[in-house]
């Protein structure tokens, strides 16, 4: 089933979330379609907005700046090597009516399964009011299809955004409603654009992707993201 949806709601700990839920059934085996996500993580080419600063598959050094931030993640525990990657970018969060530059921290690993591929990605972006942070953690599954599992799979997508206040800063009522308002919004209705692009694309590609040629998956949806 193809679905895309973005939904809200009020967690305890995060307060405010937004969560980005997609699913589809690719034709291309788990290897192809992750492979060709992977590769975009990897990369550090720039897009419009958003530049990338510093890109290393040493990723303990970003380990040590998300745990600094207080953030918990699913990536806790960051192994070096070709199955881990983390970088840092400057981007640009374009609302209706303003723009707000960001410096982010992304830190991605891949798990590989005899029956499916996870991908977890964690950001951190921090921005100029002090004291508030944006974070996101998304979980990527790709599984392989009963009916033909060497040449067919499914991908599940969830990604949870949310705000989040340094503990001990009080922000103003006044930061706050900008920063849920025009920040937040943006940055929620940026990932939601890219979920969908990034499905549509997959989706496409696969379609008509030779095999062994996961280079081709993601061409359309790499000005996205």
């Amino acid at each position: 089933m193809i679905r895309c949806e973005m939904r809200r709601r009020v967690d305890k700990k995060l307060r405010q979330v937004v969560e980005i839920v997609s699913s589809a059934p690719l034709s291309c085996s788990v290897e192809t379609a992750s492979g060709s996500l992977w590769g975009v993580l990897t990369s550090n080419r720039s897009y419009i907005d958003k530049t990338y600063r510093y890109v290393s598959t040493e990723v303990v050094s970003f380990v040590v700046l998300f745990a600094y931030l207080d953030f918990v993640s699913p990536l806790q525990v960051q192994p070096n090597g070709p199955n881990a990657i983390g970088k840092s970018f400057d981007q640009i969060l374009r609302g209706t009516t303003s723009m707000t530059p960001v410096n982010g921290l992304q830190v991605a690993k891949r798990f590989e399964e005899a029956d499916r591929v996870v991908l977890t990605v964690a950001h951190r972006m921090l921005v100029p009011t002090a004291g508030l942070h944006l974070g996101g953690n998304t979980w990527i599954t790709f599984s392989r299809s009963e009916t033909d599992p060497a040449g067919a799979c499914e991908i599940h997508s969830f990604m949870q955004l949310y705000v989040e206040i340094q503990p001990g800063f009080s922000a103003s009522p006044n930061d706050m409603a900008y920063f849920r308002d025009a920040v937040f919004e943006a940055w929620s209705t940026r990932m939601r654009t890219y979920a969908q692009r990034l499905q549509g694309s997959m989706i496409e590609a696969a379609s008509s992707a030779p095999i062994g040629a996961s280079q081709l998956l993601l061409v359309p949806a790499q000005k996205a993201s």
